[in-house]
């Protein structure tokens, strides 16, 4: 937008191109009608959301009055601020003083703790932030934005949680203050440890040196608390406020521990405190207090952290209450700009790897199902893979709904599904799903339609296998942007099996997402759709779900089985497994499902009945690995079980052995929802390539 005829703007800030010139609440519109949802609120400044009514009309009403004079007279609205913000922040006892700013804030504070004490220097910390004015950017620790005239300022920085290291520099006896945020933000959402920071308070006593808390971004009841340092138990000697202490409106201020002695014209400002942002600032209190904004920070934000879900992409997820830090393991450039351009979110950073999350207070629940659907399907194995169950079992409500509503996603992008193994649903569920979204799917049967491929790394392969997986996978991945794998359990080795080395492969080495067609212990696709199917056909807000083994003449993997107690375990349901001895399946799947011996016992009272065989899998003796224990015709699912329950619905992936798993009288009843399910593997797969299109940079 540079003009060369005219005056334009100092280049200095990296500018993304959206026009805002509307918002409301946690929403932005852009100049073509675009809707965004803010998640950052401008750097963290919007404290009670934007054009809150409330506040509109108290800034408003104060420009029709006087909107501004300087401090040389009487302003009662600083009184009434004043009074307010002590009730709010239980700091009655101290002292305000009003600024512009959280820079200005920092600076004051510091300039008072030098002359409180008669001493000239600071101690910060690493990865701090407290501003670019001065005295401010001298304690920052960000050399690139440091000139050589504020370099001068005497500052020493600590290290975070290093009690002792502040302590030496304590004792040298010319440190003014030590200066903290209380969660540092730029640095990238830091929570210091409360036992460091009581600590640091009474080193701070011991040695007379003033405590100073930089609140400017954690303050405002961001984090659940007024004050993020009220989370460690401390009272420092000043506090300093900026950006969400008057919504937008510029003002700072700091408040002022009653050991310090006021002295005429040691601070001074000329627009601080001044009757518009008063009333802004006023207003911000009073709609923090009319609307439980500060336990309602609280209660978002544990429920948003609770629910960004778990990825190999993620390498920590930290913060309070809203004021969050989601550090990846890679950069996070583009993802913000997908996120900005392509879901229309606002979003911050904290350097190269985190996205930061500094949202106000309302219009949060959709936060990580957003930021779910971008970065998190890079693989689809388990039930963790896929994130919220409500929402999913929402978004495959919508697919099914209109399954060419996402045509355009996957237009000129080919997914590749693999097969070790024959398939008949899987294979054409998963092409029918691929052909739904716009891709073009190539299907490659191993060992059928290409040569043997080598599995196990380190042999010799003189045999008959012609080529490895290490080679073939990365030139499959060349040719497509999702790979589905099918690959079966060998039921001779458990931990070759249970370490899952052919899906494991696909992982590392092909760059893509993968989706599991089914692998040696989990069929997540499968799963999915019996969830989707539950989902659809129950009675009951929380039914009975029965995982009952039953007999067949085949040894078969644990895959269906291991998948469909990890899915129920997560689902809103009562779970309960049935087997004979010796078939326990592995915890790590049957985690805290009640698992009965006792068939009959188990089937009473049953909303739906899964029937699956599966041979033992060596959970109490790895000898016994795929081998068939029992071929007891009596755990065969017939009319005599079903009586026992409360009219269930009979389920089976398919194929099934008829009057072997179930007799016919059962899977020809109007209670057998065995097509349905089958039917529901399209949607499932549909779901979770919808998410990995949406994910692809």
């Amino acid at each position: 937008h540079l003009n060369p005829f005219a005056m334009n703007l100092f280049d200095v800030y990296s500018l993304y191109d959206v026009i805002p010139v509307k918002a409301s609440g946690a929403r932005v519109w852009d100049d073509k009608g675009q809707e965004y949802l803010d998640l950052y609120g401008g750097h963290a400044v919007i404290s009670i959301g934007h054009s809150h009514p409330d506040y509109v009309a108290a800034i408003t009403d104060q420009l029709g009055r006087i909107g501004f004079y300087s401090n040389s007279v009487v302003n009662p609205l600083q009184e009434e601020l004043a009074r307010k913000l002590g009730e709010a922040s239980g700091y009655e006892d101290y002292s305000l003083f009003l600024d512009n700013s959280g820079a200005e804030s920092n600076e004051n504070a510091m300039k008072l703790a030098s002359f409180h004490t008669g001493r000239d220097r600071i101690v910060a910390f690493r990865k701090s932030f407290h501003g670019r004015t001065s005295g401010a950017v001298a304690v920052t620790d960000n050399p690139k934005i440091v000139s050589p005239f504020n370099s001068h300022h005497k500052v020493s920085f600590c290290e975070l949680e290093d009690a002792a290291g502040v302590e030496a520099e304590l004792m040298k006896g010319d440190v003014a203050g030590v200066i903290i945020e209380g969660i540092q933000g730029c640095g990238g959402i830091n929570v210091p440890t409360a036992s460091f920071m009581q600590t640091l308070a009474a080193l701070c006593r011991k040695y007379g040196t003033v405590l100073i808390l930089d609140e400017v971004q954690s303050g405002y009841g961001r984090t659940g608390r007024f004050f993020a340092h009220q989370w460690y138990g401390i009272r420092p000697d000043i506090i300093t406020m900026g950006k969400g202490i008057a919504n937008g409106f510029p003002c700072g201020g700091i408040l002022i521990s009653p050991e310090f002695k006021a002295v005429k014209g040691m601070l001074g400002t000329t627009f601080g405190g001044n009757y518009l942002a008063m009333a802004a600032a006023i207003s911000v209190l009073d709609v923090i207090a009319k609307e439980n904004l500060v336990e309602n920070a609280l209660k978002v934000g544990e429920h948003i952290l609770a629910n960004i879900p778990a990825s190999d992409r993620i390498k920590e997820v930290r913060g309070k209450g809203l004021m969050i830090g989601i550090e990846f393991n890679e950069s996070v450039a583009p993802l913000r700009k997908e996120l900005l351009f392509e879901k229309h979110i606002f979003t911050g950073v904290a350097g190269s790897s985190m996205i930061r999350l500094l949202h106000w207070n309302r219009g949060c629940r959709h936060i990580y199902q957003s930021i779910e659907r971008s970065i998190v399907m890079r693989k689809f194995f388990n039930v963790g893979d896929i994130g919220d169950i409500a929402a999913a079992l929402e978004e495959a409500r919508e697919v099914k709904k209109n399954r060419f509503a996402w045509k355009h996603l996957g237009e000129n992008r080919t997914i590749m599904l693999v097969f070790f193994n024959s398939s008949l649903r899987t294979r054409l569920s998963s092409q029918k799903a691929a052909t739904n979204l716009g891709m073009n799917p190539i299907v490659l049967n191993i060992g059928q339609e290409s040569w043997k491929l080598e599995t196990e790394l380190g042999v010799v392969m003189d045999g008959d296998k012609g080529e490895h997986l290490r080679e073939a996978i990365p030139v499959m991945a060349s040719y497509c942007d999702i790979i589905g794998v099918r690959s079966f359990a060998g039921l001779k080795d458990r931990e070759y099996d249970y370490s899952e080395t052919v899906l494991s492969q696909f992982i590392e080495y092909s760059g893509k997402p993968v989706i599991s067609l089914e692998s040696a212990t989990v069929h997540p696709c499968q799963a999915f759709a019996d969830l989707i199917t539950i989902d659809e056909f129950k009675k009951k807000a929380r039914p009975k779900v029965v995982l009952s083994w039953a007999p067949h003449p085949k040894a078969l993997p644990q895959a269906v089985p291991n998948s469909f107690a990890e899915w129920m375990n997560a689902a809103d349901v009562d779970f309960v497994i049935t087997n004979p001895e010796g078939y326990d399946l592995d915890p790590k799947f049957a985690g805290d499902a009640i698992v009965e011996h006792d068939q009959m016992k188990a089937l009473e009272g049953a909303d739906f009945v899964y029937a699956k065989n599966w041979s033992c899998p060596g959970v109490n003796n790895p000898d016994d690995y795929g081998k068939i224990l029992s071929k007891d015709p009596s755990w065969t699912i017939d009319a005599k079980h079903m009586a026992v329950t409360d009219n269930a619905f009979f389920m089976h992936c398919l194929p099934v052995r008829r009057n072997v798993i179930v007799s016919d009288e059962v899977i020809d009843s109007p209670q057998s929802i065995v097509i349905p399910e089958a039917a529901n593997r399209e949607i499932s797969a549909q779901v979770v390539m919808k998410r990995m299109l949406e994910s692809l940079k």
